[in-house]
């Protein structure tokens, strides 16, 4: 995830969540107002991490559930 404060012409060097070591992970992105959820599924789970104001600050990845496999899909 990368943020851009100038209608996408820039983009922060900023990664919410390192390279995968093994696997594929999946990101699903959900935003509301100034409020923002990124989920990163993978085989070892499902973790969650918020912003509150647009994405300059974040949370500590929360862990939502374990041992999951596949895309996540968020509604």
């Amino acid at each position: 995830y990368a943020r851009s404060t100038d209608a996408g012409r820039t983009w922060t060097s900023t990664r919410l969540y390192p390279p995968a070591a093994s696997g594929r992970v999946y990101y699903e992105l959900l935003a509301a107002g100034t409020h923002v959820h990124v989920f990163a599924s993978s085989d070892q789970g499902v973790t969650c991490r918020t912003s509150p104001d647009q994405g300059q600050t974040w949370s500590a990845p929360v862990t939502v559930c374990t041992g999951t496999s596949g895309p996540l899909i968020v509604s």
